[in-house]
């Protein structure tokens, strides 16, 4: 997983992304999977211990928001075997706060 230290850092990661929000997702399929978390810990992909997905490319690459605060890409691979990478995690304080980027993503589309 590659920690974000800056926005600039976020912005270069997510260039060329199309993002929209996260209605169509049915994320109960994933019940026993987890991601691993720039805050140290690992929380679950179906958001049943208070991780929220903000937007998602594909529903299979979703960014989160942890309770910690850290925004997190990440992607379910596989069908039958699932397996979950963390492209890149960052903390709010340091890449803006979960609302200011879905907003400013949602706009620059």
């Amino acid at each position: 997983m590659k920690l974000l230290e800056t926005k600039e850092m976020f912005d270069e990661e997510i260039k060329g992304i199309y993002f929209r929000t996260t209605e169509f997702l049915n994320l109960s399929r994933f019940e026993n999977l987890f991601y691993e978390c720039g805050c140290g810990q690992d929380h679950r992909i179906d958001c049943l211990d208070g991780a929220e997905p903000l937007l998602a490319a594909t529903s299979t690459l979703v960014l989160y928001r942890c309770p910690n605060g850290f925004v997190s890409f990440v992607r379910v691979k596989g069908f039958f075997t699932q397996e979950v990478i963390t492209l890149f995690s960052g903390r709010e304080k340091y890449i803006g706060t979960a609302e200011d980027l879905v907003a400013e993503i949602l706009e620059r589309q």
